[in-house]
């Protein structure tokens, strides 16, 4: 059978890529993660929720994740619940359950007022 060499020059291919490498150091501070559930209209896109948890969350808010989408008879006619997981987390220090619990209460309110939704206990 035949046999084939090859070698490359990695460093040769990166620098023609144009690739840089950026380190981002690890977080010095832990994240806080808290899970919300909004029962809204079906017709609402799931992106609207998202967008509006985003713009009450300020810059602490890391993350926003849908996680599960349900509709059935516990929701009602014409609405489904979607849950989101929320990633909080400082630069500067570690958060309080207090400062945390205000974002949350914030996120809640916008996301009410601005997509006509109702907090799932």
């Amino acid at each position: 059978d035949d046999v084939y060499v090859c070698e490359l020059n990695v460093e040769v291919l990166l620098e023609a890529a144009g690739a840089t490498r950026k380190v981002k150091p690890p977080p010095k501070f832990p994240s806080v993660t808290r899970d919300l559930a909004f029962v809204v209209e079906d017709v609402l896109p799931q992106v609207k929720v998202e967008e509006a948890i985003r713009a009450q969350g300020g810059p602490v808010l890391r993350e926003v994740t849908l996680f599960d989408t349900y509709v059935g008879a516990q929701t009602g006619v014409g609405k489904k619940s979607l849950a989101y997981a929320l990633e909080f987390q400082s630069p500067d220090k570690t958060m309080t359950d207090e400062e945390i619990d205000r974002l949350i209460a914030r996120i809640v309110q916008g996301v009410q007022r601005e997509c006509n939704a109702v907090l799932r206990s």
